[in-house]
């Protein structure tokens, strides 16, 4: 990983440091995104009187959850922010968007997105549906996240990379007081959120990658493609063991990457044999 930070890794997919880009990646093998309602190059490309009552603005070219707001109107110009539990007009996001802006690394990639807002199973947790932060190593996941952002119960639930219930204290040396710990709650579509992350990781052919995703009430719907993760192993660091395993999950997805090429020709594609794993019921 820190090769890859670097810069030194080869092979790398920076373009995926683009959310359009791993829309756009998505929709084109077959993978289901949020539907997106409005992309800019500025905030004030955005036509707020033609969007639906409540929705999600974000903007392209940052990380985390900067900028990123779930936004129900109110009327009068205002909308209640269920991320953060406040209500905002207008003019505030606009000065919001420009200071963001001018926190971009690649000022060519940024946009101002405007996308559904995914209802999650049943409503299970609440307004705001969960991400399940599922990192995968050339179609193998190893360690699963289910990020609670709703602010009555925030949290983090910890799952094995098929689903199981994972005990913290095996994987990690501390858990921020941010999101604490929680019980994990197993989604109805966990077959299909590790579907749908096996299918993204082996379509971009390299040997880690953390994809977010939501458990919808249509099924697994792609949230984001991150290659170089900032909480697990730096916020809430890993114990040396877990650290360890992770890592010869990594050389050994190397191997079969080089393998499926060789065997093929020259590149694996989304349906490489070895890739696989076998879906185990947690």
């Amino acid at each position: 990983m820190r090769r890859r930070v670097a810069g030194e890794e080869a092979g790398t997919p920076h373009q995926f440091g683009e959310k359009a880009a791993c829309r756009a990646f998505a929709v084109s093998i077959g993978v289901d995104v949020p539907h997106l309602y409005a992309a800019a190059p500025t905030f004030d490309g955005i036509d707020f009187a033609a969007l639906p009552e409540r929705f999600v603005i974000k903007p392209d070219g940052l990380y985390g959850t900067k900028g990123v707001y779930l936004l129900t109107r109110q009327g009068d110009g205002r909308y209640r922010d269920q991320l953060r539990g406040v209500t905002v007009t207008i003019d505030e996001l606009r000065s919001e968007y420009a200071r963001l802006s001018e926190m971009v690394q690649v000022p060519a990639h940024y946009k101002v997105l405007v996308e559904e807002w995914i209802t999650g199973e049943e409503k299970t947790f609440g307004p705001i549906p969960p991400d399940y932060k599922v990192y995968v190593f050339y179609g193998r996941p190893k360690l699963i996240l289910q990020v609670n952002r709703n602010r009555e119960d925030r949290g983090i639930g910890w799952f094995d990379g098929n689903f199981r219930p994972l005990r913290v204290d095996k994987a990690l040396k501390r858990v921020p007081d941010a999101y604490h710990a929680v019980m994990p709650v197993l989604p109805r579509h966990w077959k299909a959120v590790l579907k749908l992350a096996r299918r993204v990781s082996l379509a971009m052919e390299v040997p880690f990658v953390r994809i977010d995703a939501f458990a919808s009430d249509r099924g697994a719907v792609l949230g984001e493609i991150t290659l170089a993760p900032g909480g697990a192993g730096y916020s809430y660091p890993f114990t040396p063991r877990f650290d360890a395993a992770l890592g010869r999950a990594w050389e050994r997805a190397l191997t079969r990457i080089d393998k499926d090429r060789a065997s093929q020709g020259g590149r694996p594609g989304a349906t490489a044999p070895s890739a696989g794993a076998r879906t185990r019921r947690p």
